[in-house]
Parts: structure tokens; sequence; C-alpha cells
């Protein structure tokens, strides 16, 4: 999931556009990425759930479950 505060969204989409593309399933980013990445608050659904908590909720078992967030500048593989 993409975080987007303080980043200025329309230089993201310009050297980054992959990141916004979610056609065909979002097939070119998996592609590229090997992955999904979805903005952390854009609407998940009809409803307007921004992913961040569309991802935060089991619908099978009707519970919240938890995610983790990984910095990137930090990690080391």
């Amino acid at each position: 999931m993409l975080e987007d505060n303080g980043v200025d969204i329309d230089y993201l989409k310009a050297i980054a556009p992959t990141l916004y593309n979610f056609g065909l399933r979002r097939a070119e980013q998996k592609n590229k990425y090997r992955g999904e990445i979805f903005p952390a608050n854009y609407p998940a659904n009809d409803s307007g759930t921004a992913y961040i908590d569309f991802f935060q909720f089991d619908t099978r078992t009707n519970t919240r479950k938890g995610i983790i967030a990984i910095n990137l500048q930090r990690w080391k593989p």
C-alpha cells in the first residue's frame, strides 16, 4: 500500500505512472513490481472505503485484521 502523505502526486504520476494504472486488473503493476500497490487513501469499493481500511477487514470471518508497514528507505534485504 502506498502512503502518499507529503508526496507530490503529480510528480509521482509523471515518473511512475504504473502506480496509478489500475487497468486490466493492475496487470502492469504486477508485471513491473511483481505485486500490486494501492494508494492507502483511495476508495477500494463503491461504499468509498479507503484501501487502508479495506485491507484491515477479513470478510470471511467478519473481523478486523492487521497490516504491517515497511520503511523502504531503512529496509535491507
